[in-house]
C-alpha cells in the first residue's frame, strides 16, 4: 500500500480583467470566506496562462486563475459558488456568473493524467500512470510506514510525494505482469429438500480453496475446510471442523494469512462471497468475521449493481467490497462475452476446457454431508476441482 501524498485538486476560472499577482492574498480570502464552513477550503489560487478551447483565438494563450483546494469533497461547492456568481472580489466579480474549466474530472482521473508532468531524472521522461501499469518508487524518495501510521495489513505499506513517483509505459519488461497471488475457491451449502439454499438457515457445509501464483502452472495451495469428518485427499490438505463458526472464521483467517490479490471463481459474485458474508451475519460473527480486505477497520460489504452484456444487454449483479483485492467471477466473463445455451459449469468446462467438474448433482449434496467421512470426501473433490478458467 502505497500513501501518495501531496496531490490536490484544482480547476480554472478565466482571470478577470486587470487581475494581478498582487490580488491573490485579497482574492483567496474573499473565496475562503464565500465557500467556508468553519474549515479551511482553499489551498491556494496563483496565476496560470493557458489556451481556451473554445472557439478560434489564434493558439493564444490568456491568463486563468487556477484554484487549489485541500480535499477532493470541495470541488462541487467551490465549482458552483462560481457558475452561481456568489463569489464577489472589488469589482472583479459582480458581473454575475464565471465559468469553470476542468472542474469536473474526477479526482483520481486528474492524478493519473497529471504525472507525465514531472521528470524526477535527466534524461527520464514520465508516462501517464494507467490502469495496472508498473510505477517505480526511487530509493530514497519514500519512507515505510510502522506501528500506528500503518492502516493496511499490507506486507509493505509506504509514503511518498507524489512528484517522485515514476510510471513505466507497458512496453518491453514492464509490459510483464505482476506476479498475483490469485485464490480461486468455491463453496458448498446444505440446503433443503427443494429449496434454493438460504444464508439465514443453511450452513456452508465446505470451502474448497486453491492458491497460485500468475504465471506458475502449479498451485501452492490446495485445501478444503469441512464441517464433520472427511477422508483424505491426495494432493489437498483436509481441515476439519465441528461448529459453522469456526469454519467461517478459520476461512477468514486464511484468506488474511494467504493475502491474494485476486479472488476468482464461478458465480462468487451473485452466491459464494454475499452468501458466506450473509451466513456469518446469521451466526452473530459481523464483528469478527466480514474483515476481509486490506484495510483491516474496513467491514466487507455486499451492495447491488449490475454489468453490461453483449448477449442479454445490462444484467443486475452483486459486488463486494475488498479493499485492496480484485474480485473476477468468470460467470459473468462468459455471459459478457459469449452467447452459450447454457452456462452451467459444466457446460462451460466442456465447450472450453473439453472437461467436465465431477457430477455431483446438488439435489445430493446435502445428503452426502450427512452420510460419511468418505461420502464427504466426494463432495470435497467435487468442491476442490474448480475449474482453472
Amino acid at each position: 500500500m502505497c500513501h501518495v501524498t501531496g496531490f490536490l485538486p484544482y480547476f480554472y476560472i478565466p482571470a478577470p480583467i486587470g487581475f494581478q499577482n498582487g490580488h491573490l492574498n485579497s482574492f483567496t480570502q474573499a473565496l475562503e470566506r464565500t465557500v467556508s464552513r468553519g474549515q479551511p477550503v482553499i489551498d491556494h489560487v496563483e496565476i496560470a496562462m493557458r489556451e481556451n478551447l473554445w472557439g478560434y483565438n489564434g493558439n493564444q494563450k490568456t491568463p486563468f486563475l487556477k484554484i487549489v483546494l485541500n480535499d477532493p469533497k470541495n470541488v462541487a461547492r467551490v465549482r458552483s459558488a462560481f457558475e452561481q456568481g456568489d463569489v464577489q472580489f472589488l469589482d472583479m466579480f459582480t458581473n454575475g456568473p464565471s465559468l469553470t474549466f476542468e472542474s469536473n474530472i474526477q479526482f483520481l482521473l486528474r492524478f493519473m493524467i497529471d504525472t507525465d508532468v514531472f521528470s524526477v531524472f535527466p534524461l527520464v521522461s514520465n508516462v501517464q500512470i494507467v490502469g495496472m501499469n508498473w510505477v517505480e518508487l526511487p530509493a530514497g524518495k519514500y519512507h515505510i510506514r510502522h506501528g500506528a501510521s500503518k492502516i493496511s495489513n499490507c506486507q509493505i505499506e509506504c509514503q511518498i510525494p507524489y512528484k517522485d513517483i515514476i510510471s513505466h509505459a507497458p512496453v518491453g519488461e514492464w509490459a510483464k505482469i505482476a506476479p498475483l497471488r490469485i485464490l480461486s475457491f468455491d463453496i458448498e451449502c446444505a440446503g433443503r429438500p427443494g429449496i434454493f439454499p438460504e444464508a439465514s438457515v443453511d450452513p456452508v457445509i465446505q470451502i474448497a480453496n486453491v492458491v497460485t501464483t500468475y504465471g506458475s502452472t502449479k498451485p501452492f495451495v490446495r485445501n478444503v475446510f469441512t464441517i464433520d469428518t472427511c477422508s483424505q485427499i491426495v494432493g489437498a490438505q483436509v481441515i476439519e471442523h465441528t461448529t459453522q463458526e469456526s469454519l467461517l472464521l478459520a476461512w477468514k483467517d486464511f484468506v488474511l494469512q494467504v493475502d491474494p490479490d485476486v479472488l476468482i471463481g464461478y458465480n462468487i459474485a451473485n452466491f459464494d462471497l454475499p452468501y458466506l458474508i450473509d451466513r456469518a451475519h446469521a451466526c452473530k460473527l459481523d464483528e469478527k468475521f466480514p474483515y476481509l480486505g486490506r484495510i483491516p477497520r474496513n467491514k466487507s460489504a455486499v451492495k447491488s449493481t449490475s454489468f453490461s452484456s453483449k448477449a442479454f444487454g445490462q444484467r443486475d449483479s452483486k459486488e463486494t467490497s475488498m479493499d485492496g483485492r480484485l474480485q473476477l467471477d468468470m460467470l459473468q466473463v462468459m455471459q459478457r462475452d459469449y452467447k452459450l445455451r447454457s452456462y452451467s459449469l459444466n457446460a462451460v468446462c466442456s465447450q472450453f476446457l473439453n472437461e467436465q467438474k465431477e457430477d455431483v448433482h446438488h439435489s445430493i449434496i446435502t445428503e452426502l454431508h450427512n452420510g460419511t467421512a468418505e461420502s464427504r470426501r466426494r463432495l470435497a473433490v467435487y468442491c476442490l476441482k474448480v475449474s482453472p478458467l
